[in-house]
């Protein structure tokens, strides 16, 4: 059967797909059609195909077609904003993708909080850059291939991932290659040097890393700064086990670590540090009888460039919630740990970036 011909709209920049090759469906707010059709113009000038609500002629069934030709699509390119949230037929269409196993790749085009069933989704910021062609540019790296008309395109050959233990740069910071997940394409990066000085938690002296200040600051201001590269950073789960390994004149800690968290940035966890610099040794200190783990030289950190070292936080909990484990001056792990509040420790973040 013939693929439906839709009559163009002479307001709209140009008419929705109809044919029978793969196809972007476009869901967005109807509010927010003028910024949306600038964006879909330049897509479109570039080849991409691209299915929009400009395709529905007089008299169709609106959502029955909607619905028909997201279900057909190759994915959806979302476009989020505060109207976006308000609207019932664009988180209508939300659930249709994901039930569909339609991927979904989008931007904020206007600043909007992002809701959980999102949280997966890697939503680029129209605002974070210079100018809408830099934006799009972007925007076409998440882009299916297969929707792209005109001569046939090849994917960019991929770089090398970066070898583990190597330094590179991301963002303003220079980052040490801890991890590299071939299967995913992505590296595990630790930042190569303390960038500043933070209390773990600076509402209280009881917390968990759930809860504590340095992981809002650590994923809302210090990750926003990152701007465009945001899209870079994965979301990691991250579990954060009970601080079983320290004691206290011959009593486990047992301390709970909290619930499990969902993080664009982090810090390193105990078993982590034990995992990524393997060979550490549990000791035990002879005047208070505390456990740790011996000096390494690997966990030796600096403060920024400067040529003084400074103890570093871990995200671990400490003998109790009232204190958070972390990285001595010296290199070694101290499992009782420092208290979270008012104590500055040195923040040394980690992220999973996207290669």
């Amino acid at each position: 059967m013939a693929e439906k011909t839709h009559t163009h709209n002479p307001d709209a920049p140009f008419a929705a797909y109809g044919g029978a090759e793969p196809y972007i469906f476009v869901s967005y707010a109807r509010k927010d059609k003028d910024k949306v059709a600038l964006i879909l113009e330049r897509l479109h000038r570039k080849g991409y195909r691209l299915w929009w609500d400009e395709g529905i002629e007089a008299g169709d069934e609106w959502f029955k077609i909607i619905s028909r030709n997201l279900r057909r699509s190759a994915c959806m390119l979302l476009f989020w904003s505060p109207e976006a949230a308000k609207s019932k037929w664009v988180n209508k269409e939300i659930l249709i993708a994901l039930n569909n196993d339609i991927r979904i790749a989008g931007s904020v085009i206007t600043s909007a909080d992002i809701p959980d069933i999102l949280v997966d989704v890697q939503l680029l910021s129209y605002e974070s850059f210079r100018d809408g062609d830099a934006f799009v540019e972007k925007l076409c790296k998440g882009l299916p291939l297969a929707a792209h008309s005109g001569p046939a395109r090849s994917a960019p050959s991929p770089s090398p991932p970066p070898a583990i233990g190597s330094v590179i740069p991301f963002g303003s910071y220079p980052w040490r290659v801890l991890d590299v997940d071939a299967a995913n394409n992505r590296a595990l990066l630790l930042s190569e040097n303390i960038i500043e000085k933070r209390a773990y938690n600076e509402s209280g002296r009881s917390t968990t890393w759930a809860e504590c200040s340095l992981r809002k600051y650590l994923n809302g201001e210090f990750y926003e700064s990152f701007g465009e590269k945001c899209a870079d950073i994965a979301l990691t789960h991250n579990e954060n086990p009970d601080n079983t390994w320290g004691k206290w004149k011959g009593k486990q800690f047992n301390t709970p670590g909290g619930k499990p968290t969902d993080d664009h940035v982090f810090l390193l966890s105990v078993p982590e540090v034990r995992h990524y610099f393997p060979g550490l040794k549990l000791n035990k200190d002879s005047d208070g009888d505390e456990w740790f783990y011996e000096a390494d030289g690997r966990l030796l950190a600096k403060f920024n460039d400067s040529d003084s070292r400074f103890w570093w936080w871990l995200r671990s909990p400490g003998g109790s919630q009232s204190y958070a484990a972390f990285i001595r001056i010296g290199g070694d792990v101290g499992l009782f740990g420092n208290l979270v509040s008012p104590e500055a420790g040195g923040v040394r973040p980690a992220l999973w970036i996207n290669l």
